[in-house]
């Protein structure tokens, strides 16, 4: 992952979130694909606050704790000069379940799975990246909660 954004950069913040050291909740997406949770930073939040709202959004989790994985810098070259590059903060998050009907703002969000780390990786189909990131994650869960 690249680190060449600095905090005020951050555009979205997505989490790997761990029920356990073994089990990820990954959120379903109406397109029928799989993700981390996360999205946008709004106008007015932190990221601890962005991050906190969507875990609800998406998955109804509540989070424990969290810490920094790194950040992922995206261009996107169809854009407009100003919106070509966004900075996206990945966090592993140690998260609780909240037993609540999942109702995302955006209509995007329609479901939680829970899954084992190997599965993780299968699930959200993002080839090498989606295993670095998911091994990445798992050693930061290891070294301060495991």
């Amino acid at each position: 992952m690249d680190n060449h954004c600095d905090l005020k950069s951050i555009h979205q913040v997505q989490a790997v979130c761990f029920l356990n050291d073994k089990e990820i909740v990954l959120y379903e997406n109406i397109e029928g694909w799989f993700g981390n949770p996360g999205g946008t930073i709004e106008v007015g939040e932190d990221i601890e606050e962005a991050l906190r709202r969507e875990l609800i959004e998406e998955a109804q989790l509540k989070v424990i704790a969290w810490k920094i994985i790194g950040v992922e810098k995206v261009f996107y070259p169809n854009k407009l000069k100003a919106e070509k590059e966004s900075c996206f903060l990945r966090v592993v998050a140690k998260v609780e379940l909240i037993d609540k009907e999942i109702i995302d703002p955006d209509g995007k969000a329609i479901g939680r799975i829970i899954v084992g780390v190997d599965e993780a990786v299968e699930k959200l189909a993002w080839g090498e990246k989606g295993e670095s990131l998911i091994k990445l994650a798992q050693e930061k869960y290891n070294q301060i909660w495991g």
